[in-house]
């Protein structure tokens, strides 16, 4: 589905989503990869913001728990969504003179802003949240613990606060951004399919710039890998 292009084309295309993937594997799957593996996997791990691999003293920050972690890492990219649009429309202001203007434009100036920062969170997202649902077992099957949290004990009711987090993050972002991404793909098709960009269209050159005009939604396809 990529476009014909430079030699270097598809590598640049895939290759940041790929990595995306491949360094999730170990944690959400729990695939013991060889050192060799894990070593050049932990150099690709920036993109996909690990706090947990940056160094920072999470017990200080209060965010030593799964669930504040979780918590954490589910709302900081909402938090900067929000500053990102009303910087955007701010500066709209300055360039309209109608409010209804301001607004659809500073929307539109802010999108490709918006989902540079869903292909960065979504994948430290989606699999902290998953990984909600692993839990290990601890004498002989009677006692279970979750694994990326061993101090939260899953038969404990403080799990269920997790759980309900979890399922909030999973509607939030595997499931509610590719739905967004998809619902503005098709509305704006036409321009797309015609190769005539409109001012929408242009916005989210991010999703579909690299693919050929039919095959304008296989960005979507990527981000279901993830």
């Amino acid at each position: 589905p990529l476009r014909a292009g430079e030699p270097g084309t598809l590598f640049t295309t895939l290759a940041p989503r790929c990595t995306q993937i491949a360094t999730r594997v170990p944690t959400v799957f729990r695939v013991a990869m060889p050192a060799s593996v894990a070593a050049l996997l932990d150099t690709f791990d920036g993109l996909n913001l690990n706090i947990d691999a940056v160094g920072l003293p999470l017990a200080c920050l209060q965010l030593g728990s799964f669930f504040d972690r979780l918590l954490f890492v589910m709302m900081a990219p909402c938090v900067i969504a929000l500053l990102i649009i009303a910087w955007c429309t701010t500066a709209e202001a300055f360039a309209a003179n109608r409010s209804s203007t301001r607004l659809k434009g500073g929307l539109i100036r802010a999108l490709p802003y918006l989902l540079g920062l869903s292909f960065l969170a979504f994948p430290m997202v989606s699999s902290l949240a998953f990984q909600a649902f692993s839990c290990e077992s601890f004498d002989g099957g009677t006692r279970f613990f979750l694994r990326a949290d061993y101090s939260l004990n899953c038969d404990a009711d403080e799990y269920d606060a997790v759980m309900n987090l979890a399922w909030a993050a999973i509607v939030l972002y595997p499931l509610a951004i590719p739905l967004v991404c998809l619902v503005l793909l098709l509305s704006t098709r036409k321009a797309i399919l015609t190769e005539q960009p409109t001012p929408l269209s242009g916005a989210l050159a991010f999703l579909h710039q690299d693919y050929e005009p039919s095959m304008f939604w296989w960005e979507i396809v990527e981000i279901a890998k993830k």
